[in-house]
């Protein structure tokens, strides 16, 4: 936490463990709200066409990023792949330095 600020971005989103690149669902946050629990569905999906209930095993992932930007930030949380309806919380822990 005292390498981030309140008002840096949190990116919250879910990408299919095998398909797409890019992410399915997304939710932004800052760091004021951590901790938190997001639940991500169709409704959050990055396009139309790609829903995140059409993909039957997905990863969650967490990004800190000061300029506000999901694709490159500062710190990364990734949480094990897991079936798309597998039920409880998963949780992130955003530990890693972003390396992108």
């Amino acid at each position: 936490r005292e390498k981030v600020q309140p008002e840096d971005s949190v990116f919250v989103f879910a990408k299919a463990a095998s398909g797409p690149p890019m992410p399915l669902a997304v939710k932004r946050l800052t760091v004021a709200d951590l901790p938190v629990e997001v639940s991500l569905s169709d409704a959050d999906a990055m396009m139309p066409q790609l829903k995140i209930s059409s993909f039957p095993k997905i990863q969650l992932m967490a990004r800190i990023s000061r300029a506000g930007n999901a694709t490159d930030g500062e710190w990364l949380g990734t949480a094990p792949v897991v079936a798309n309806d597998a039920p409880g919380v998963q949780k992130i822990l955003i530990d890693s330095q972003d390396g992108r």
